[in-house]
């Protein structure tokens, strides 16, 4: 459960936290007069490489085709045909969407999937051109010597794509995370501010830029209504992580959502809130950290230095067994951390590939993978 520090007793240490904090006790709800933001929607390749709870809690929304090797997906609120192949002479699957919006799936609407069984389309669905990308094809066929007779297609998918405005310098930037063609506040859809490359759950409280605000978007993501809060109570939130975290996002049931890379430090509201999800980063490697139902909520308290329970020491789950002198350990191995948060290292719903690491002190003597089978 949660661990609660309380400020430090030095005169230097309660003027700087009083500093990052709003004075006050009046409960939310004094509101400045709200701005309109009009916001218009972009499609590309920063949105492709954006991290949204949905692509990485899920790996994308699921799909399978209706009718074996062709069916349509839903593509902000537009069904679009979808095609998948196998060609012989490249001896690889292509994958065919209706780029163009006419209908049919024509052989320039083909790409060749990737080693991940992955592809990425420009389509034209409904008034808008969108950025769609399939990934981590599961394809089912009759005969495995030729691949032929595909009988299923399932995967994930992303369309990538964002409502975007700017308000009082700070760029914001709308998802529809579950895809269904329109804005909802519920969490099932998406927030970035600023250019952190990483959303989290759209509510209707949300820091942008240094104010704490109160947000209204409009179904269609045609614009959004931003209200400063006045005499919002704030309690400063620690976590173990000391560097690599990308993102870590909290909610809770009043609507209040924050990402305590950038809102940590300065305080969020008072509250009870439980993880959405986080993003560690290395280099070109992430690890999504997941909430699992053991998972606890966090007593946010105003004018504290309050601290999550995440992170080390962690523990690892799996099934194995020996069989002459060799270990077979079962593909689902799953790590959980101090407050039973999973951590995942792909964005198919998967968790990655095990290492066994052999150190002597601090010195790393082999990193082996270990082998399916």
């Amino acid at each position: 459960m949660r661990r609660i520090r309380k400020p430090f007793p030095a005169a230097g240490a309660v003027a700087l936290i009083a500093a990052g904090l709003l004075a006050g006790s009046a409960a939310m709800g004094q509101q400045a007069d709200g701005q309109k933001v009009e916001l218009t929607y972009k499609t590309g390749i920063e949105a492709l490489k954006a991290f949204t709870p949905s692509k990485a809690l899920t790996g994308g929304k699921p799909f399978r085709l209706s009718s074996g090797a062709s069916g349509t997906l839903d593509v902000a609120g537009t069904p679009v045909n979808m095609v998948v192949a196998w060609h012989k002479g490249m001896q690889a699957f292509l994958a065919g969407m209706d780029q163009n919006g006419d209908g049919k799936v024509e052989q320039e609407e083909f790409v060749k999937l990737s080693n991940t069984l992955s592809g990425t389309f420009k389509v034209r669905a409904g008034d808008k051109t969108h950025i769609v990308r399939v990934a981590d094809l599961r394809i089912s066929v009759k005969n495995e010597n030729d691949n032929s007779g595909i009988t299923g297609v399932s995967g994930g998918y992303i369309v990538a794509g964002f409502y975007q405005g700017l308000y009082d310098g700070a760029l914001v930037r709308v998802f529809d995370d579950d895809l269904n063609g329109s804005i909802s506040q519920d969490g099932t859809d998406s927030i970035m501010v600023g250019r952190s490359g990483a959303a989290i759950p759209l509510m209707t409280v949300h820091q942008v830029g240094n104010q704490h605000c109160s947000l209204e978007v409009a179904a269609d993501g045609s614009s959004m209504t931003i209200t400063p809060m006045k005499e919002v109570a704030l309690g400063i939130v620690e976590t173990s992580f000391r560097r690599g975290l990308k993102v870590l996002a909290i909610v809770d049931d009043q609507g209040k959502s924050y990402d305590l890379v950038t809102s940590g430090k300065s305080g969020i509201p008072a509250g009870s809130y439980k993880l959405s999800y986080g993003v560690l980063s290395s280099g070109s490697a992430f690890t999504i950290i997941k909430p699992t139902e053991k998972c606890p909520t966090y007593d946010i308290q105003a004018g504290k230095i309050n601290r999550l329970l995440l992170g080390a020491p962690l523990w690892v789950s799996f099934s194995a067994s020996v069989q002459q002198a060799n270990i077979r350990v079962s593909p689902f191995v799953r790590i959980y951390g101090a407050a039973n948060e999973e951590y995942c290292f792909d964005f198919s719903g998967g968790t990655g590939r095990p290492h066994v690491l052999l150190l002597e002190g601090n010195s790393q003597l082999q990193d082996i993978p270990m082998s399916y089978g």
